[in-house]
């Protein structure tokens, strides 16, 4: 599951900045990823997790 908020292994100096680079390595640099495999990494796994029973 996608942890962009916990900071990861890497703390986050700048989290506005961090955040969105985080976001973007997945969503504009994971050329290897269909756009289906980034939606399910950035939102479908923790709103299925969370929400869905």
């Amino acid at each position: 599951m996608w942890e962009s908020d916990s900071g990861g292994p890497i703390h986050m100096e700048n989290p506005e900045r961090d955040f969105a680079a985080s976001i973007a390595l997945i969503h504009d640099h994971a050329d290897f990823l269909g756009d289906t495999d980034k939606e399910q990494i950035l939102v479908n796994t923790a709103a299925d997790f969370f929400f869905r029973k």
